[in-house]
């Protein structure tokens, strides 16, 4: 059974990136900084010790009222679905159980 999507806030940052040193990633995440303030939202990055993408994505019609309420329907799907794969599994191996207490030893 999938899963439904988890809710996004208004603003979402997706980052992928990666650096040969640790000084190397907190320059390249300095730079993210400088491209989001200048209004970039879609970036690919690369250089000599470090690189990356970034994306942002807005979406203005959310508010934390909404995302609170989606959580909510999103955790009560989830749940839902938790406890059906549960008794699932849990009619499995009854039934399991009984065959195997259905056969003859050997």
């Amino acid at each position: 059974m999938n899963q439904p999507p988890a809710p996004q806030r208004a603003y979402h940052l997706t980052i992928d990136v990666s650096a040969d040193t640790f000084t190397d990633l907190i320059d390249l995440l300095h730079h993210l900084e400088y491209t989001l303030h200048a209004g970039s939202t879609n970036v690919t990055s690369g250089g000599y010790s470090s690189g990356g993408m970034w994306t942002l994505t807005h979406d203005p019609e959310m508010t934390h009222e909404r995302y609170a309420a989606e959580c909510q329907a999103w955790l009560a799907a989830r749940k839902q679905l938790d406890d059906v794969a549960v008794s699932s599994v849990a009619d499995d191996v009854t039934v399991s159980a009984f065959r195997i207490a259905d056969q003859e030893p050997q």
